[in-house]
């Protein structure tokens, strides 16, 4: 039996912006609330 998932991760960074442009642009992962998202965290999700 492997991994067939992940639900949940928690990391903690010293620039959200710099982190979600990263997670961004190496796993093409999109911010779910960009518009509306608090300055200290981000949600994201990869396709």
């Amino acid at each position: 039996m492997g991994v067939v998932g992940l639900d949940h991760l928690a990391i903690t960074e010293a620039s959200i912006e710099e982190t979600v442009s990263f997670y961004q642009r190496v796993l093409g992962a999109e911010d779910l609330h960009a518009q509306t998202r608090a300055r200290s965290s981000a949600h994201m999700d990869t396709p």
